[in-house]
């Protein structure tokens, strides 16, 4: 016969309610006197097909302890994501009462419809656009000479134009 597990019903009840309290499997663990390989090892122990009965309650204590504590969670996420939520109430004079609710968050609503249904929400990653109509700069001095004449003689022909009474597009 093997040796006796160290897993009691105290250590049992400390875990699961660790775990309800939203500690992860180490955490619990140690606040059980207990290592984190002991845990899953025990976990392990009750998720088989063949586990006693105290390892297989144990398992379903657990999970049930984490599925509540994400239950809560999320539900708390939502509460934050959808905002309305009553954060004041205020009895001003002559009777009249305001309230204070929270607003909408929507980072975190993106971030649950993210998680629910990751192909029609997750984030798109930006991508780079090359920049658009690029002048690569000139060293040549000449060169800019020219384009600075060119400039110049539109410029006058733009400024003719306006004084003989209209202007008129110069091709050039």
């Amino acid at each position: 016969m093997g040796r006796r597990s160290k897993l009691t019903p105290g250590i049992h009840e400390r875990i699961v309610q660790a775990l309800q309290g939203g500690n992860s499997f180490a955490t619990a663990a140690r606040l059980a006197g207990i290592s984190p390989r002991t845990l899953h090892a025990w976990r392990q122990r009750g998720e088989a097909d063949d586990a006693s009965e105290e390892f297989a309650a144990f398992a379903q204590a657990v999970e049930l302890a984490r599925a509540t504590v994400c239950e809560q969670l999320v539900d708390a996420a939502l509460r934050d994501a959808v905002g309305g939520t009553l954060v004041a109430e205020t009895i001003r004079p002559g009777g009249f009462v305001s309230h204070r609710w929270t607003p909408p968050n929507g980072h975190i609503a993106l971030a649950m419809l993210a998680r629910m249904d990751p192909e029609a929400w997750a984030p798109v990653k930006p991508r780079e656009h090359a920049p658009v109509n690029t002048v690569e700069p000139v060293d040549d001095l000449a060169a800019l000479q020219s384009a600075a004449d060119k400039v110049a003689a539109r410029l006058a022909e733009t400024r003719a134009a306006r004084e003989r009474g209209g202007l008129h597009l110069v091709a050039g």
